[in-house]
C-alpha cells in the first residue's frame, strides 16, 4: 500500500474486546488505524462495526483513532462508515 487516497477497513473491536475475539477474522480499530498511517492513507474508512456498540460508542471509537492520529503526527482523514454515506474520491 502506497499513500492510497482512500482505505476502507475493519475496525469491529476495542482492545480490551479482542482477545478472545482473536481468531474471529477482524480487527481492532487501534490496528487498522496504524496499517493505513504506515501505509500513507490519505482517508480512513472504520467499517464493519460491531453490532453490540451502539452509536455513543461508534463516536468514541472514532475518537480514539483521532487521537492515535495526532498522538503518531499523522494528518490522515479519518471517519466512520454508515450506511447510505457517499465518499467522493
Amino acid at each position: 500500500m502506497r499513500r492510497p487516497d482512500l482505505l476502507i477497513m475493519d475496525a469491529q473491536y476495542f482492545e480490551e474486546e479482542y482477545p478472545g475475539r482473536r481468531s474471529w477474522g477482524h480487527s481492532p480499530f487501534s490496528y487498522t488505524v496504524r496499517l493505513a498511517l504506515e501505509g500513507g492513507v490519505r482517508h480512513l474508512v472504520l467499517y464493519h462495526h460491531d453490532p453490540a456498540h451502539f452509536d455513543a460508542v461508534l463516536r468514541r471509537k472514532l475518537e480514539m483513532s483521532r487521537k492515535i492520529i495526532r498522538d503518531l503526527g499523522g494528518k490522515m482523514r479519518c471517519s466512520l462508515a454508515r450506511e447510505g454515506a457517499r465518499i467522493v474520491i
